[in-house]
């Protein structure tokens, strides 16, 4: 008998292989996530939003079919107190009418959440068309009946695993592409479901489940009753927008002191401003487990104890390479978290990103004093907080689900 016989990454394999490698739709019932997500998770999220710069585009509330405006700024005020109890909440923040909350790249919200599903979400995309795509975390919650955006097709997202924490069923109506388009004459966004509903392949999603939607096919939800899912989605964009993040992201990470970039900096031409756009993207990627990153400040207190161990964060690899926008100039680029530093050249980095990548344990003191052969004890000591502060590195003794 074996007595390591790990229930969530059986369940995740069997999800990547019931869906012939995230291409066909999937309800897999009593999907053991309780160990990776639950509905403490959305309350934290909402309790979080309050103070994240960009809350405005993080949160969506509709009353009935419509988006309610005031009913987020509420939201912002009175977020839910606890770990549960979010059904009691809704009803008494919202009324009695119908509502849903929606919350976008929700893992920007909770990076404790975003560490617990990597390692799993790794081993789901390995080995299909999907596994270098990054991934973005959404939240459903509500008993607002069919969702209000239609009969549509998510055209920049990927295969999506909706985890249904429930307890309502959730029901998802699915058509193909060809199916859709014989079923409405096009593929544009259709809001009469009644007039559509019988050509559908329809999906019951009970409480406890995991159902996977992939990329390409035509859906709406329904909840007729209240229920709260976490949506976890692989990211795809088209070439021309790829392009232009690039761009932008080179233009992004240029050193200019809040002044417009120089001569030299715009001389380059689109096809390296691409390419060193993209190598930033990626890099900040790949340090993140494919996750956009949350908002940071490198904190105040004191340091750990000298003699506390660290190790870095198993999904989240450090990358160490030479600085992107500066090429040649000696500068090199760390990345923790999708956070990036540019700093001197300097091998003690690099050899501390090595042997941190390796899961090797260091102290607090051993790290500092490694940097402090090549920069001065202060840079040393921010370093060492950069890691700490973008959940990059945690001490040994923490219980972190994401990394076991």
């Amino acid at each position: 008998m074996n007595e390591h016989v790990d229930p969530l990454g059986s369940a995740i394999l069997q999800l990547r292989e019931g869906s012939a490698g995230l291409t066909r739709p999937i309800v897999i019932e009593s999907f053991p996530f309780d160990a990776m997500l639950g509905e403490g998770d959305i309350c934290a999220m909402l309790r979080a939003l309050s103070d994240h710069p960009q809350r405005e585009l993080l949160l969506r509330i509709f009353i009935g079919a419509r988006q309610c405006f005031q009913s987020e700024r509420r939201v912002f005020d009175n977020p839910p107190e606890g770990d549960g109890g979010l059904e009691a909440w809704g009803t008494d923040m919202f009324g009695p009418d119908r509502w849903g909350c929606t919350l976008y790249r929700a893992e920007q919200l909770n990076p404790l959440l975003a560490e617990r599903i990597a390692g799993p979400w790794k081993t789901l995309k390995a080995g299909t068309t999907e596994e270098n795509c990054g991934q973005e975390i959404f939240v459903f919650a509500g008993n607002y009946g069919k969702t209000p955006f239609g009969v549509h097709e998510d055209k920049e997202q990927g295969a999506a695993v909706h985890f249904h924490i429930g307890p309502g069923v959730k029901r998802m109506y699915m058509w193909t592409r060809e199916a859709f388009e014989a079923a409405t004459g096009g593929t544009s966004t259709f809001y009469d479901l009644p007039a559509i509903a019988d050509t559908a392949e329809v999906f019951e999603i009970p409480a406890g489940s995991a159902f996977l939607l992939p990329a390409g096919w035509f859906h709406i939800g329904e909840t007729e009753d209240y229920s709260a899912g976490i949506v976890v989605t692989n990211v795809r964009l088209p070439e021309a927008r790829l392009r232009d993040m690039a761009v932008s992201r080179y233009l992004d990470c240029l050193d200019t002191d809040g002044d417009e970039p120089d001569d030299d900096d715009l001389s380059r031409t689109l096809g390296e401003m691409i390419g060193t756009g993209r190598r930033i993207r990626d890099a900040e990627r790949v340090s993140n487990a494919g996750f956009s990153p949350a908002p940071f400040e490198i904190g105040d207190g004191p340091d750990p104890d000298a003699e506390t161990r660290f190790r870095r964060r198993a999904a989240f690899p450090l990358v160490v390479q030479e600085d992107a926008v500066s090429g040649g100039s000696g500068a090199m680029s760390l990345y923790a978290r999708g956070n990036r530093l540019t700093l001197p050249e300097s091998l003690a980095l690099q050899d501390l990103a090595d042997d941190l990548n390796t899961l090797e344990t260091l102290t607090w003191g051993d790290m500092r004093a490694r940097l402090e052969a090549e920069f001065e004890p202060d840079a040393a000591d921010f370093i060492c907080r950069f890691l700490l502060d973008t959940r990059a590195i945690e001490a040994t003794g923490e219980d972190d689900r994401a990394d076991d």
